[in-house]
């Protein structure tokens, strides 16, 4: 999440940067909403996604990684 203030996206990537996307409020109101509450306070948090089509991902809000990766 940016830091300083309210966003309407938040910007998702991987360790190399092999794709990034952005989950934007206005389109995705549901999920945006999911990832917010996730964050729960704070400015980045780490998870897993997948690809599953060519512009679908999942990514697992609900469950954090046992340790967090050290980028």
């Amino acid at each position: 999440m940016p830091l300083g203030g309210q966003s309407s996206h938040i910007f998702v990537y991987d360790q190399q940067k092999s794709f990034q996307l952005f989950i934007h409020k206005d389109l995705n109101l549901d999920i945006f909403n999911e990832a917010t509450r996730a964050f729960g306070g704070w400015s980045k948090m780490y998870r897993w996604a997948q690809r599953v089509g060519d512009q679908e991902w999942r990514i697992c809000f609900d469950q954090a990684p046992g340790v967090d990766p050290h980028w």
